[in-house]
């Protein structure tokens, strides 16, 4: 499980580094590939921690909002991403997390 935990930690690092140089369309590529990897990887439900992956959605929200990422107009991009966001929340165990998670699907669903 650290390799796959260093691995997304490397592309968490690699996608604020783009968003901070101002090329967003590549950071989101970059949190986007992180959030695959969690999901997908055989190794990733051996995690302990999922706190890690938590700044992608952060990132992919503000990608989001300055139109790095274009979204249909039922939005389905960004219900998938608080969806997904809930969902790590909600593994890692953590209510405070998981309180955030369902305070921004909250927000995403009352705006929409």
């Amino acid at each position: 499980a650290i390799e796959i935990e260093n691995m997304i930690r490397l592309l968490i690092a690699l996608g604020k580094v783009l968003a901070n140089i101002h090329r967003g369309k590549e950071s989101a590529a970059k949190y986007n590939a992180a959030i695959s990897i969690i999901q997908s990887a055989p190794a990733s439900k051996d995690l302990e921690d999922r706190t890690f992956i938590f700044p992608c959605f952060s990132g992919l929200f503000v990608s989001l909002k300055f139109g790095d990422i274009q979204d249909d107009d039922s939005c389905t991009y960004e219900k998938n991403l608080v969806k997904k966001f809930v969902d790590q929340a909600k593994l890692n165990g953590d209510p405070i997390h998981y309180s955030r998670a369902l305070a921004m699907q909250g927000e995403t669903y009352g705006r929409l």
